[in-house]
């Protein structure tokens, strides 16, 4: 029996840059309305899902962002109900010396406004090396932290915050088991969903093994959802 599902937003629930699909938004509605919670995870900010997720007029949205750092209930903002994964004082210091020491390699680098993790937006080839130039000479002090490439962005993560730190996280609260949870999601970054649930939906993965179920697009995961509710 599914009671929540995960879903990932770039490239998953909406391409980069992009809303959601009237389509998906009524999927999502009536998964919903069948006594679903919905949970969004996502590498953007909690502001950021706040704004987006305003519009598409859930009823109870469980926000996850920067990749499982914050979990918040509803779509307030300020938020009225929300929870930060702990992590140490010493990588936090960490990361505010790694920011300052790619600011003074690339001085223009722009920052994703988050509240935990690091999320430098390299412009070009020149500002990649940058970064990964700051990564190489400081291994040690980032033994603590996971580093994950995308083509736009690099994120620097507290470990052991993850999605699926996230997800047993709202396991224990909203005292649902992973056996009555799906996931979904498109790449290496929701592995660790996929590992946890009982179920996880794929789409295009580049290892569709990680998978339960490997679809196309957003629309054929809500819709496998859909079907599978009892």
């Amino acid at each position: 029996m599914i009671r929540l599902a995960a879903l990932d937003l770039d490239c998953t629930l909406a391409q980069h840059g992009k809303g959601i699909l009237h389509r998906d938004i009524d999927l999502l509605k009536q998964i919903e309305s069948r006594g679903v919670r919905i949970a969004i995870c996502s590498g953007k900010p909690l502001g950021y899902l706040c704004g987006m997720f305003r519009q598409v007029e859930l009823q109870e949205p469980i926000l996850v962002g920067e990749v499982g750092a914050g979990i918040q209930f509803g779509v307030e903002y300020p938020p009225k109900h929300v929870f930060t994964m702990p992590y140490s004082i010493e990588v936090r210091e960490t990361l505010a010396a790694i920011k300052q020491e790619i600011l003074q390699a690339a001085p223009d680098m722009w920052f994703q406004p988050n509240e935990i993790n690091l999320s430098p937006f390299p412009k070009n080839e020149a500002q990649f090396a940058a970064v990964r130039e700051v990564i190489a000479r400081n291994r040690e002090r980032l033994e603590n932290v996971h580093i994950e490439y995308f083509n736009d962005v690099v994120d620097f993560i507290p470990k052991p915050i993850c999605k699926r730190a996230a997800l047993e996280y709202l396991s224990e609260y909203l005292h649902i088991s992973p056996a009555d949870m799906v996931a979904v999601g498109d790449s290496a970054n929701d592995y660790t969903m996929f590992e946890y649930t009982a179920t996880s939906i794929g789409i295009q993965l580049k290892e569709p093994q990680k998978a339960t179920v490997q679809v196309q697009n957003c629309t054929q995961a809500l819709e496998y959802i859909l079907s599978n509710l009892s």
